[in-house]
């Protein structure tokens, strides 16, 4: 299990190195204003995403199923019916965005956001389909190809979008990047979609509706904040907190390559083993925690430019969050291999109702409060999951 999850781990992190590239480069050439825009899109098309990854987890675990067995055309018939529930849902969510785009920004009271949410419509439905893909990879163990894909993406985004923006299209420019890796890894795999099948019946309805609904509500957590800041405090202020908080996630993603293998491989086994993954996280979080935590004025100046080193102290705060955030999101991959899915559910309500009410007293003081605010929801969140998996 170390070693492929260090694989996807060094993918993880070559792509996560190039969306915090993609971050720099836009925190550099963009206003304040126009980077906390542009997070606000990055924010919105992450949580319309999520459907996707429900789509994605379910698949995985029934494919990791079918692969012990040995029985690939019922995986091929699988990836077919899922790739085009996939289409039919994205296509939906791509409606809805566009319908939403004509009156959101007199919501947020500017004019910046209408054309951007129309691009990431035209993109939603091919980033739901590629999930199906990377579900194909994950679930039947092919970590190489999937740790390719997964440094893909970011991979095309950065260099596109750092051609559109130095062209001189800025936040469209910057948009128009986050949906072209999906239409350009979706082209290269799509024969996957087309192999000779076995009809294989899998029941996902309620699956399907308590993942994303879960998923959506821990997107949602993941970016309330964000949100809260920019309706409170404005888009300036949005991009300054975003600049901590996007940093700061890398304590996330670091145990995201532990996640994609634990994931096929505890739904195979169905093992109720805690040590080896809670070591895994330190091994692959703890690290980066201490050099965060060590030079964290440093880390700002250095990658974000002398304009954001304000956010010094929110960034530290933001760090122990994240840090104990990782924890809860490995103990709920290991509860969504043994289908508990429902408690993944509630553990989640529960953090996102503590970060709402306190982020509705604070938020409105500064973007420090924001932060103590996700660092108490994830403390409650960790140990409250943690505590079930014990018991």
């Amino acid at each position: 299990m170390f070693f492929q999850a260090l694989l996807v781990t060094l993918a993880v992190f070559f792509g996560m190195a190039l969306n915090y590239l993609f971050n720099f480069f836009m925190a550099r050439s963009l206003s304040p204003a126009l980077y906390g825009e542009l997070a606000i899109v990055i924010a919105l098309y992450n949580d319309l995403f999520v459907p996707g990854g429900s789509l994605q987890m379910i698949a995985t675990r029934e494919i990791a199923r079918l692969d012990k067995k040995g029985k690939e055309k019922k995986i091929n018939y699988l990836v077919k019916k899922l790739g085009l529930i996939a289409l039919s849902v994205g296509l939906a969510f791509s409606i809805l965005l566009l319908l939403s785009s004509f009156f959101i920004d007199r919501v947020l009271s500017d004019n910046q956001l209408k054309v951007p949410l129309q691009i990431m419509a035209f993109g939603i439905p091919f980033a739901f389909v590629l999930s199906i893909v990377k579900a194909y990879l994950q679930g039947k163990e092919r970590i190489v190809e999937f740790s390719l894909l997964t440094a893909a993406e970011p991979t095309i985004k950065l260099v596109f979008g750092a051609s559109l923006v130095f062209l001189g299209f800025g936040l469209i420019g910057a948009s128009t990047s986050l949906v072209l890796p999906s239409i350009f890894l979706l082209a290269v795999y799509m024969r996957i979609f087309f192999k000779q099948g076995e009809k294989h019946d899998i029941k996902i309805s309620k699956s399907f509706i308590v993942l994303t609904v879960t998923s959506m509500l821990m997107m949602l957590y993941f970016y309330l904040d964000l949100y809260f800041v920019r309706f409170y405090l404005g888009a300036e202020q949005a991009g300054y907190y975003n600049v901590a908080s996007i940093t700061s996630k890398v304590l996330v993603y670091a145990s995201g390559g532990l996640t994609a293998v634990v994931l096929p491989k505890y739904s195979k086994e169905n093992s109720k083993r805690l040590k080896p993954i809670i070591l895994n996280s330190l091994i692959f979080t703890l690290p980066i925690l201490v050099i965060f935590l060590l030079m964290p004025s440093f880390i700002i100046k250095f990658f974000y430019s002398e304009k954001y080193s304000s956010v010094t102290e929110t960034f530290v705060v933001l760090c122990l969050a994240m840090f104990v955030h990782s924890f809860f999101r490995v103990f709920a991959t290991v509860l969504w291999s043994r289908k508990k899915d429902y408690v993944v559910l509630t553990l989640t309500i529960i953090g996102l109702l503590t970060e709402f009410i306190i982020l509705i007293a604070f938020a409105k003081y500064g973007i420090k409060p924001v932060a103590y605010s996700v660092l108490a929801s994830s403390v409650l969140m960790t140990v409250s999951c943690f505590a079930f998996l014990k018991k």
